[in-house]
């Protein structure tokens, strides 16, 4: 299981999902592209789910800022703490706490 709370890891996800979120926009793209070609509906861009991608690159995005200002005032093991329940949120398909005060 990947841990949200190490450096490598928080790579590999913002990685993939980078990866992700392209193929997905391309996907759709293409999509739009064959059905304008064959006079048909265009797809529904909320099929391809890019902005739940997008909400997942930015939770591991925050991950990442959150993780550099506790190591940068010296406090790792709180912000560890903050980072895996962050995780925990993502795993659980949860907003983080703060994506719940902008709502």
């Amino acid at each position: 299981m990947l841990d949200l709370g190490d450096a490598r890891d928080r790579r590999i996800v913002a990685d993939a999902l980078r990866v992700l979120l392209r193929e997905r926009s391309d996907a759709l793209a293409y999509a739009m592209r064959v059905a304008d070609e064959h006079g048909r509906a265009r797809p529904d861009a909320g099929d391809f789910l890019l902005s739940d991608i997008i909400r997942l690159a930015r939770l591991v995005e925050r991950a990442e800022h959150r993780q550099a200002a506790v190591m940068h005032r010296g406090n790792g093991g709180a912000g560890r703490a903050r980072i895996e329940r962050a995780g925990e949120s993502i795993q659980a398909g949860q907003p983080s706490a703060l994506e719940s005060r902008l709502a």
